[in-house]
């Protein structure tokens, strides 16, 4: 088994490692990325040797599960593929991993009754909301693991509703290791998927887009409240129309990560230009809708989003830190 303990200062230290770590779901979008990436985060910051794997879906290759597997390579610490694997080679990699004395996390598109023993894995079951609608699929899939299963992480559950969450997964006989509140940052889209919901190019393009952005604004009717307006949030991105120049000036004197122009057509050069000397890492975007349009494509997205960046993963992990037991986690792993 590995096991970590509190060292002197706190952090977590590594001893032993022996069994691997699978996260799957009974449903799917659940979180299991964010899940995978966060926890391997954690458990590579007390020296263990963390390698994080993502499993190819059985019809082959699809784009979602190389998304995800791409955004297990840029977790600190840890080494990925950063490509969906075939059974045989996450065995293989598996096996490296045990070796070298870590442990592979490995997320699994779906999850058959034999794999935890092929795999010499537990399994941590990730489902989504509240689990009173789930349970009938949940109780069902439990039962099929036996002692493979280490317990269940609710995600994105409404805050009113935390403590009945994890009591319902109690009352059902399931370990709950956390129960973690919906967060709006976590729902968020990046600049990247809002471009492509949108259907809109890049005007200018900076190297973060793929950054979940947090707050989207729309411009004001009028330019005098502007940049009060804007300068409620960091992490925003601001919707107005093309020609609304004065706007868009006042956006970008204030933080923002994105300017969406609407009614498809360029803005003034003044705008660009402003971009460009400022030096603001700031993408711009040209959609071809109106603003009305262009908000109700964004809004969809929310909650529908692939998980990437350092954003979300920074805000994974400190809800982990917060309400995750990784000492009681260890203990599971024998």
């Amino acid at each position: 088994m590995w096991a970590v303990s509190s060292g002197p200062s706190g952090a977590f230290v590594h001893q032993q490692a022996v069994n691997h770590l699978l996260i799957a779901s009974p449903t799917s979008p659940a979180g299991k990325t964010a899940l995978t990436a966060a926890l391997g985060h954690l458990l590579a910051e007390t020296g263990l040797q963390v390698r994080l794997l993502r499993l190819r879906s059985e019809g082959g290759e699809d784009g979602r599960s190389e998304d995800d597997a791409r955004a297990l390579t840029a977790i600190p610490g840890c080494t990925s593929p950063g490509r969906a694997l075939p059974l045989g080679d996450v065995r293989a990699h598996a096996g490296e991993a045990a070796a070298a004395g870590g442990v592979a996390i490995v997320e699994v598109p779906t999850l058959h009754e034999d794999l935890p023993k092929k795999l010499s894995a537990k399994v941590l079951l990730c489902i989504i909301g509240s689990p009173e609608k789930q349970m009938a699929d949940l109780t069902k899939l439990a039962a099929s693991l036996g002692k493979a299963l280490l317990g269940v992480v609710a995600t994105a559950v409404p805050r009113a509703g935390l403590e009945r969450a994890a009591s319902v997964l109690a009352e059902a006989g399931l370990a709950c290791l956390a129960v973690l509140p919906e967060e709006r940052l976590l729902a968020a889209p990046s600049i990247a998927e809002m471009a492509s919901a949108l259907g809109a190019s890049f005007l200018v393009r900076d190297a973060g887009q793929d950054e979940a952005v947090e707050h989207l604004m729309i411009g004001p009717i009028a330019a005098d409240p502007g940049m009060p307006h804007f300068g409620q949030h960091r992490r925003k991105a601001v919707i107005t129309r093309f020609d609304k120049t004065d706007l868009l000036l006042a956006a970008l004197a204030t933080e923002l990560d994105c300017l969406i122009l609407t009614g498809g057509q360029r803005p003034s050069p003044y705008v660009l230009d402003r971009v460009e000397s400022m030096g603001q890492e700031v993408s711009v975007l040209l959609a071809p809708h109106d603003t009305i349009t262009t908000v109700g494509l964004l809004d969809e997205l929310y909650g529908h989003t692939r998980f990437a960046g350092q954003r979300k993963l920074e805000r994974m992990v400190e809800l982990l830190r917060e309400r995750l037991d990784l000492e009681a986690l260890a203990a599971k792993l024998g």
